[in-house]
């Protein structure tokens, strides 16, 4: 009798434990996430320092490197997947940039799981890698209203211009004007596909004009990106201070 008792003990407590891992319902959570520098060259290294905790154990740790707002196949990607255990984990991750990276504008998220699968906000931050001897570049861009110490100042009613040529050595693909709201989302925007064709785009002749009359969606950021044809990307941006 003793026997079977024990018996079903062990069971009873193997039981338990399983229960213990699928009741676990308290995700990870991030305490901190921090990517430099914000600017990188070919050769240079991005570090990426994170630290995340959990109720009971954690798992794993993700980490994600692709061009940003892009479908591009053909930029620097990197996918890293590190076995992590204990409540708490603090790391520091470093990437090398080669030199097959496309300038641009790079993501870089972040998930940390724990041992049920329970996974942590996917948090995101971003860096640019810049190429000076690939990438297109601006030549004399202004806007009118002035671009005052990176700040453009309008009021409902304005009319924002530009001028200014973008050029590249070899050929652009794509320019874009996109105005965007405090929080980063996108009022309106102005897409010219080039088609590989010229080297030049001027700014003054073929860039359209807003007209600023936005009383709810309120500007907070212009944003100027221009994209070549092997897929190198200037991306400029600057604070708009509005008035109503």
């Amino acid at each position: 009798m003793w026997k079977h008792l024990s018996v079903f003990f062990l069971l009873s407590l193997a039981i338990v434990a399983c229960s213990k891992v699928s009741d676990d319902e308290t995700d990870p959570v991030l305490t901190q996430y921090a990517v430099t520098p914000d600017v990188v060259e070919v050769g240079e290294t991005i570090s990426v320092s994170v630290s995340c905790s959990d109720n009971e154990e954690l798992k794993q740790i993700r980490i994600l490197i692709e061009e940003a707002f892009s479908k591009s196949f053909g930029a620097w990607k990197v996918l890293r997947v590190d076995d992590i255990s204990g409540r708490s984990y603090t790391g520091v991750y470093q990437f090398t940039v080669p030199d097959s990276a496309l300038a641009g504008y790079y993501s870089v998220s972040v998930q940390a799981s724990d041992e049920r699968g329970n996974g942590t906000v996917d948090s995101v931050l971003y860096f640019s890698i810049d190429r000076p001897d690939q990438a297109p570049s601006l030549i004399d861009f202004e806007t009118n209203p002035p671009i005052q110490g990176n700040i453009i100042e309008l009021e409902l009613g304005d009319t924002l211009s530009f001028s200014g040529t973008a050029f590249d050595a070899d050929s652009l693909s794509t320019v874009e004007i996109d105005l965007l709201d405090v929080d980063g989302s996108g009022i309106e925007g102005l897409t010219y596909s080039i088609g590989d064709t010229t080297n030049t785009f001027s700014f003054d002749q073929q860039a359209d004009s807003l007209f600023i009359d936005y009383q709810e969606d309120i500007p907070g950021r212009l944003l100027i990106k221009v994209t070549d044809s092997e897929g190198h990307l200037l991306r400029e941006s600057y604070e708009i201070d509005y008035q109503f």
